[in-house]
């Protein structure tokens, strides 16, 4: 019985945060916040009758945690997104995970699906963008395939590749049990790794190599396999993201321009020159370089004067609470399926 109210009051709140962000572009914290109090209290009144489960849910709501420091450090959700993945995680009651005796953390699967819909989604509007709506995309500077991006490549591929075989090492049947799990991480750190520079790249990833070679002879010879997937993973990520990222961008009118918005590098650079106060200095184009309404008023400012435009590139927001959501549905009807 508390089981199906933890579920639905659940499945309730992830739905108001899913059409806030959808709507709002955001999740507000006040929602998450009022809906700690009776979750709090049907976690209490749950676990005081499954008392052999309190070891479980720690262990798991612990993962969520770090995963959710991890990724938002790492600018792969916003501040919103963890928040709401931790109440996930600390709702969710113990008893309708699917687990195993080597899973890494209960709600792995949830994690997973939630990551490879929004993959899957962005990728599916990119082709039809692309293909049926007949839109080249945004694309703002022309990228040429030269030996910079082979060492890009090679970087991340040596990376993972390596930390794969020190995993296979150390964590055995773990990790051979949960490797959808790590390649799934792997996809959604591939651009990270390929994008990231810094002096002496190419010499680190040569050493990468040397170690992982030198790991791999180690611990039993060279697994072929296992290194062709991981190249196909990064390769295939890679591409298929650089393909989605022309869709990253639109336009809209100068005019139209409200708080909440991010703005694309390019729109900030067309300030530089401006006399116009209030402007925004830079942006990471990520959620936390939304604009205020005294920065949209600006901008609204900017497109009369001097320098001004008609038309500014900003970033298209993806409402991320929409595939938690979703993921969490996906979830329920798997469970209810094996059940």
């Amino acid at each position: 019985m508390i089981e199906g109210i933890m579920m639905l009051y659940l499945l309730g709140i992830c739905l108001v945060a899913a059409v806030t962000d959808w709507k709002k572009g955001k999740i507000y914290n006040r929602w998450l916040s009022l809906g700690m109090i009776p979750a709090s209290i049907l976690v209490v009144l749950y676990y005081y009758g499954h008392r052999e489960s309190i070891r479980l849910f720690l262990m798991n709501l612990l993962a969520a945690i770090a995963i959710a420091i991890i990724f938002y450090a790492l600018k792969m959700w916003g501040a919103g997104d963890s928040k709401l993945w931790m109440f996930l995680n600390f709702l969710f009651p113990a008893g309708w995970y699917v687990t195993t005796d080597s899973m890494l953390f209960p709600s792995m699967l949830i994690f997973m699906l939630i990551f490879l819909e929004a993959y899957l989604y962005i990728f599916l509007e990119s082709i039809w963008y692309r293909f049926f709506k007949k839109k080249k995309g945004i694309q703002l500077q022309k990228e040429k395939f030269d030996s910079q991006q082979v060492w890009n490549l090679l970087f991340s591929i040596s990376f993972l590749s390596l930390v794969y075989t020190l995993c296979a090492y150390f964590m055995g049947e773990y990790y051979e049990s949960n490797r959808i799990f790590f390649a799934v991480v792997g996809v959604l750190l591939t651009s990270q790794l390929v994008a990231v520079q810094f002096r002496g790249k190419k010499v680190l990833t040569v050493i990468l190599c040397i170690l992982y070679v030198a790991g791999a002879v180690m611990s039993g010879g060279m697994r072929m396999n296992d290194l062709g997937l991981t190249i196909l993973l990064v390769l295939v990520s890679h591409f298929s993201l650089k393909f989605a990222e022309k869709y990253n961008y639109e336009w809209v009118k100068t005019s139209e321009v409200k708080s909440g918005m991010i703005l694309s590098c390019f729109a900030v650079q067309q300030f530089l020159c401006s006399r116009v106060k209030g402007l925004p200095e830079s942006t990471d184009e990520t959620t936390k370089s939304r604009i205020t309404q005294e920065q949209a008023e600006s901008i609204h400012r900017w497109e009369k004067s001097k320098y001004g435009k008609e038309y500014i590139m900003v970033v298209r927001y993806i409402p991320f609470a929409v595939f938690i959501l979703a993921g969490l549905i996906t979830y329920l009807v798997g469970v209810v399926i094996i059940k």
